[in-house]
């Protein structure tokens, strides 16, 4: 279950497919004609395209609820003034595609849909992250500005806001980590009580650590954002569009019995964990993304993430056919 647009999931199937094994693929874009759908309620069996999901072991879900009509259906709807058929069909498709879940409920799925809904929320992360012994940075959620302006005092104007869950792909690129200045407060006092903000100490980086984690296995690597030209990518290294050098590194194991034992706390059996290395030597949670991608740390390091991911795909597969 994914996006048209996923290259991650294409290597993916290349890897299934030198080894033998079936796939089928749901792109959500693309579930209101495209995919087959049938429900057999006399038989109990559900087919996609033809295929009889019976005999499905294991589910990659890597992206969820993105559905829409293709683009020529989209236009026709529009210039007929037929929003509300179009909008009828993929609210009720998506309700279809829901059914999924619950005819594949048995089998194992990285990660279930459920988990990834209640636990995207970085709140709940952080929360998580603190009880298994991840230090991260001073953090409130206000809508106050007298709370804000205190805050920024408390931590000698040096803070940062960024977005709480997921957004729309749209918004991404807007909605990275960002420093907060003079202006950004004069502009908080009118606006911050239209919407409760995440507002964070900055912790000065030694490094910045992305640790992709498939089931037990842990394969982390360095991006070093602190010695890139552009200021604005020592706050957020996705600024740097990829320009950034990324090299693989082996983190000490009590970090890594943090970061496993935080993956089972939020029932996640893939994320991509964001982490700070201090001047200190102490680390930093910020957040795991279980839509996290992992394509372009493999081109830089040589890390397996994908074959790891078509393992634990195939092992969950072979488990349940025995």
């Amino acid at each position: 279950m994914t996006s048209e647009y996923e290259e991650n999931v294409n290597s993916i199937i290349e890897n299934l497919e030198s080894r033998g094994y079936e796939w089928q693929r749901i792109n959500s874009e693309k579930t209101s004609y495209k995919n087959g759908i049938s429900i057999d309620f006399n038989s109990n069996e559900v087919s996609l395209n033809g295929t009889n999901l019976n005999s499905v072991g294991a589910v990659y879900c890597r992206k969820w609820g993105r559905f829409g009509l293709n683009k020529w259906q989209s236009a026709v709807a529009q210039y007929r003034d037929e929003t509300a058929p179009t909008d009828f069909a993929i609210s009720d498709t998506k309700h279809i595609y829901r059914y999924l879940k619950y005819a594949l409920n048995d089998r194992f799925w990285l990660n279930r849909l459920d988990n990834f809904d209640d636990y995207i929320n970085r709140l709940i992360q952080m929360a998580e992250a603190k009880r298994v012994g991840f230090k991260i940075p001073n953090s409130i959620v206000t809508q106050s500005y007298d709370e804000l302006t205190n805050f920024y005092s408390e931590n000698d104007g040096n803070i940062i806001t960024k977005v709480t869950g997921q957004i729309p792909a749209s918004l991404q690129s807007m909605c990275y980590t960002t420093k907060v200045e003079e202006d950004f407060l004069e502009l908080a006092s009118s606006d911050l009580p239209n919407c409760p903000t995440l507002f964070q100490s900055y912790v000065d980086k030694k490094y910045e650590i992305r640790s992709t984690v498939v089931g037990d296995k842990i394969f982390s690597a360095i991006i070093d954002s602190q010695s890139h030209d552009l200021d604005l990518v020592k706050f957020d290294w996705r600024y740097a569009n990829a320009d950034t050098a990324i090299y693989p590194v082996e983190l000490p194991d009590k970090v890594n019995t943090k970061i496993l034992n935080l993956m089972k706390s939020l029932k996640l059996d893939f994320g991509a964990i964001d982490l700070i290395l201090t001047h200190d030597d102490e680390y930093y949670f910020l957040e795991v993304n279980p839509e996290g991608q992992w394509g372009w740390i493999e081109v830089e390091t040589g890390l397996q993430i994908t074959n790891e991911i078509v393992e634990k795909l195939v092992y969950e597969d072979q488990k349940r056919s025995t």
